[in-house]
């Protein structure tokens, strides 16, 4: 179902440059193609982290500007690949993809990108977990290499 045309604009919430908040524009910007692994979401709510305010700053300078901000997204697919079988047009998910394009109307992410939401659990709910989650994820049994019988000591969580 490769119906999203490459030359859809969608609003985006754009960094024309690194600086202050007014290098942050609202604009129209392509909608990526839709590939045969990807979804296309219509985004109904987005999850402001650190990631988008260091490289609003300039300390991910290896990604480069101008480009669409955000790197976790909520809403509905509108649309699939024809190689994606988990998903499906109509279902809600939350989208993470750390080098951000997810501040958008609409985007194209690879459908690996995505998690279901379950029944019950709202959109504002869902959206705030992606970076939270997998931060405290990989910072544990990646990182930290916590086995079963190990103790753990949280001493505090900021970021």
């Amino acid at each position: 179902m490769d119906n999203v045309k490459q030359t859809e604009q969608v609003k985006c919430i754009v960094l024309e440059d690194y600086g202050g908040y007014d290098k942050i524009k609202i604009k129209n910007w392509p909608l990526e193609f839709l590939g045969s692994t990807s979804v296309c979401v219509k985004v109904q709510l987005c999850g402001v982290n650190f990631s988008d305010i260091y490289t609003r700053q300039g300390f991910l300078r290896q990604l480069k500007t101008p480009r669409v901000l955000g790197a976790e997204c909520y809403g509905t697919i509108e649309a699939i690949g024809n190689e994606v079988k988990n998903l499906q047009c109509g279902d809600r998910v939350v989208c993470y993809v750390w080098t951000g394009g997810l501040f958008g109307e609409k985007v194209v992410v690879s459908a690996n990108n995505c998690f279901l939401v379950p029944e019950g659990v709202s959109g504002q709910d869902a959206v705030a977990l992606p970076a939270n989650y997998l931060t405290a994820y990989l910072s544990i049994f990646t990182m930290g290499n916590i086995q079963p019988g190990d103790t753990v000591l949280i001493h505090s969580i900021a970021g």
